[in-house]
């Protein structure tokens, strides 16, 4: 999972240069050698349909919080075919109307990540709840028994680690994926699972760069001790 995590980042980053600076795909180009700058995505849709391109805009889009920062556009995927015409337009399909997705570059079809829109409280704690009225488009680096882990990027509040068990109607954040672990996120981890004692103590034992290092580690003791929850 630490592969996944890793991954995630580096497909947030790639997949903002591909916004940054779009080009133009042929068919011709996609036979002569494998993709190694876009993304290859298969999308499953809502109505048992598969669909599958290069992603032509940034996967993680629909990701900030505040709406009115975004347009009607940001909650779109945009690809391009496999089999594509020169200047051929691209197709779009909105968060909505999307199971998930999957994204992967050629040269490297062993790196698959996993793409999930959903709801999201993107607040730590008990702090009043950020949940944005679109849905959010979050990277899936974790799977347990009783937790699934997701990592998101906000243009604003950078990439946070949420997760989502299976009583929850939305994920939610618990930690920034990256940068020191502060006395005060210690305090909004222990809000978070305050009915849950062993949780509590393992977060007191964390040091102030553990989850920078190994921030998949938390979801993982999560799991555990759910699995051990009558």
């Amino acid at each position: 999972m630490k592969k996944a995590f890793l991954w995630a980042s580096r497909i947030l980053i790639v997949s903002m240069l591909v916004t940054a600076f779009p080009y133009t795909i042929s068919g011709q180009q996609k036979e002569k050698k494998p993709q190694d700058r876009l993304l290859h995505v298969k999308l499953f849709l809502h109505k048992d349909s598969v669909v599958e391109g290069y992603l032509m805009n940034f996967v993680n889009h629909g990701g900030m919080y505040n709406k009115s920062q975004i347009n009607t556009n940001d909650s779109l995927i945009r690809l391009k075919p496999l089999d594509a015409k020169l200047f051929a337009k691209d197709q779009r399909y909105n968060f909505r109307d999307i199971d998930s997705i999957y994204t992967w570059f050629e040269t490297m079809p062993d790196a698959c990540l996993k793409w999930v829109p959903m709801r999201t409280n993107m607040a730590y704690g008990h702090e009043d709840p950020m949940i944005p009225d679109h849905l959010v488009m979050l990277a899936q680096v974790f799977q347990g028994r009783h937790v699934v882990g997701y990592m998101g990027l906000d243009e604003v509040l950078g990439k946070r680690i949420y997760y989502r068990t299976k009583d929850m109607d939305h994920a939610k954040a618990i930690h920034r994926a990256s940068g020191k672990l502060t006395e005060k996120r210690k305090g909004t981890l222990r809000e978070e699972f305050s009915n849950l004692p062993e949780m509590v103590n393992y977060i007191d034992s964390l040091g102030k760069v553990d989850l920078n290092e190994t921030p998949l580690d938390i979801l993982k003791k999560l799991d555990s001790v759910l699995d051990g929850k009558p």
